[in-house]
């Protein structure tokens, strides 16, 4: 009988140049993550080797695409944040780099593309444009003029609820809408531009005069503002220019849809409507439409094609896409991209946007649940990010890649 091995040791099965070149491009290849790739080779000293010399030495498989990040405010309610990663199996990539940059007790109420967030500080009254990573600030102004207002001859301070930007906060033509609250009847809701350079916002007022804003973004060189009825104003701030889009009205938007969002996606434009059985209840499902022409068929009494030229055609699949939703910052990605994720519809909290009094009512409250948040996939809403304890200074956010 053969004498028994002795068994495997790490040595042995490390040999001198470290882990084996294919165990190792394997894992690579499995962690989607840059972060997590990152930490992988700060396990011990042998994987930091591997790595390394990996890395410059033979070609690594590619990390797809980043995603947007979910900024969720932490448990403890102490004004700090966590960031979670859904390439990371929707975990939170705790002490991250940035998460100092973002001071305590601010609220996030928008994003654009880079790793800006747009804050709110409740004790000074006023705001600022943060690049994450950086640390980077621009100042954005607290106050609003509202033209030719028999009252309110001077700018007054508003509250800005969600904001979209044209162009990177660092370049020179970079200009803002915002959707903002106003105690100032008989909206108290307004839309606001901003440009880089200007002391404060001014509301603006369309062709129809002022209206109640659903969502903003910034969409083929315009600003695109959704209206509750499904139409949409496209904006041109240098030429004060408006277009206005009427759509034959989607069935289904009945009284158990909550929020409506504007998305680009594929040089096209989608709007995404969530539903809630009631206001108090979570998430239900989506549904989501594209904009097309109608076809030149004879006219419909109640809808003309004439006074209503565009449609909101429902569609039966996200055909590939995944989305990620919220107000002035939605976005949408190939799935054929990322490996292991299924096509869906991400979300977060923002179910108090509508309440008057999240903005106007004592601040001892928590006016923030941050608990609907997840994904919408297949018919069905998954919980797929960690939970969180109510919040009193901030609701989730994304950040953008």
């Amino acid at each position: 009988m053969a004498a028994p091995q002795p068994p495997l040791t790490p040595t042995k099965f490390l040999g001198d140049d470290g882990f084996p070149d294919d165990l190792v491009l394997l894992i690579l290849g499995r962690i989607p993550c840059k972060d997590d790739r990152g930490n992988m080779s700060l396990v011990c000293k042998a994987w930091h080797d591997s790595i390394d010399r990996l890395i410059k030495t033979k070609p690594v498989p590619p990390t797809p695409p980043t995603l947007p990040w979910l900024v969720l405010p932490a448990p403890n309610s102490d004004g700090s944040f966590r960031f979670v990663c859904i390439l990371s199996g929707s975990r939170a990539h705790h002490e991250h780099r940035f998460s100092s940059n973002i001071p305590l007790g601010a609220r996030c109420f928008g994003s654009y593309d880079g790793g800006w967030l747009f804050l709110a500080f409740r004790d000074r009254h006023d705001y600022q444009l943060l690049d994450i990573r950086s640390g980077d600030i621009h100042s954005v102004p607290g106050k609003m003029l509202i033209p030719d207002h028999p009252q309110h001859r001077h700018p007054i301070r508003m509250i800005i609820e969600s904001a979209t930007l044209s162009a990177s906060p660092d370049e020179e033509n970079c200009a803002a809408v915002f959707v903002v609250r106003a105690p100032v009847p008989p909206n108290y809701r307004y839309l606001a531009t901003w440009q880089k350079g200007w002391r404060c916002a001014v509301a603006i007022r369309s062709p129809d005069g002022f209206f109640i804003p659903d969502d903003v973004l910034y969409h083929d060189e315009s600003f695109h503002v959704l209206r509750g009825d499904a139409d949409v104003l496209m904006y041109k701030p240098d030429s004060e220019d408006w277009e206005k889009r009427r759509f034959f009205h989607p069935g289904g938007l009945d009284e158990q849809a909550r929020s409506q969002y504007l998305v680009p996606s594929r040089g096209g434009l989608l709007l995404v409507v969530r539903f809630s059985p009631s206001p108090d209840q979570p998430t239900s499902m989506f549904k989501v439409f594209r904009a097309t022409t109608r076809p030149q068929t004879p006219d419909d009494a109640d809808f003309p094609v004439a006074e209503f030229p565009w449609a909101w055609s429902e569609m039966d699949t996200l055909d590939g896409r995944i989305l990620f939703v919220g107000y002035g910052c939605s976005r949408s990605y190939d799935a054929d991209q990322y490996p292991g994720i299924e096509a869906g519809i991400y979300f977060f909290d923002d179910g108090e946007s509508n309440d008057e009094g999240v903005f106007f009512r004592d601040h001892n409250v928590t006016p923030y649940p941050c608990s609907d948040n997840g994904k919408y996939s297949g018919g069905h809403v998954q919980s797929c990010f960690p939970t969180t304890d109510p919040s009193d200074y901030s609701p989730p956010a994304w950040l953008l890649p």
